[in-house]
Order: structure tokens, then sequence, then C-alpha cells
């Protein structure tokens, strides 16, 4: 059985692996949640946080998408659901060794948050791309 030293310190571990090059600075979330003394209140601001950012996500893929040719469009589409099954099951994972404790969803949440900021940064790069052409 894992002591609760090293569950705290798995999820601080889990919640920096789960950040991708494109996004290597501790999450926003992180920072804003800090000042919050219950972890329901860090773990409710954390979700708000992810909420932001994949807010931000659907507004850039929106974008992206209606500015690609017609016949472009089912392959994003595609590729935008496979990642949403991978950042699904990647958070998941990352968030495991706190399955069932209190700390789950604050890790989950700030592995969720730093994986759409990256895509949301690929997506952006994705529409200059287009833009380019």
């Amino acid at each position: 059985m894992l002591s609760r030293t090293h569950v705290i310190q798995f999820a601080v571990i889990a919640a920096s692996a789960c950040t991708s090059s494109a996004a290597a600075t501790t999450p926003k979330s992180a920072k804003l949640c800090e000042n919050f003394r219950t972890q329901a209140q860090m773990n409710n601001c954390a979700a708000r946080q992810f909420e932001t950012v994949n807010s931000a996500l659907n507004i850039a893929y929106r974008r992206l998408i209606s500015r690609l040719p017609d016949e472009k469009k089912e392959g994003l589409r595609v590729a935008q659901r496979a990642w949403i099954e991978y950042r699904d099951k990647h958070c998941n994972f990352a968030a495991y060794l706190v399955t069932g404790g209190t700390m789950y969803s604050l890790v989950r949440a700030g592995c969720l948050e730093s994986v759409t900021k990256a895509r949301t940064a690929e997506i952006q790069l994705m529409e200059t791309d287009v833009g380019s052409n």
C-alpha cells in the first residue's frame, strides 16, 4: 500500500508528466487554484479552468474547420475524435494512482487542461498554415 506521501508525490509527478513539450509550464489552474483551502474548492477550480481551455479549443477547432476545403473537413473531424479519446484515456491513466481519492479530480483536470492547451496550439498552427496556402 502506498503511503500518503507517496500518493501526493505521484499526483504531482502525474500532473507534470501529462504536460506535453508544447505546454511545458505549470497549468494555470494550479496557480489560480492554489489559494483555496479545501480539496473540493481546488477540484472545482481546476474543473472550471479545464472548461475554459476546452472552450478555447472548441473555438479554434470551429475556426479551422470553417476554413478548410470540404474534402479535408472529415479528416480533421476523425483526427479530433481520436485526439479526444487519447486525451481522456491519457489523463485517466495520469490520475490512476489517486483513483478513489479526493485528489483524483484535481490531477485529472490539471492533465486535461495541459493537453488541451497543447492541442489548441496545434489547431491554431494548422489554421495559420491553412491561411498561408
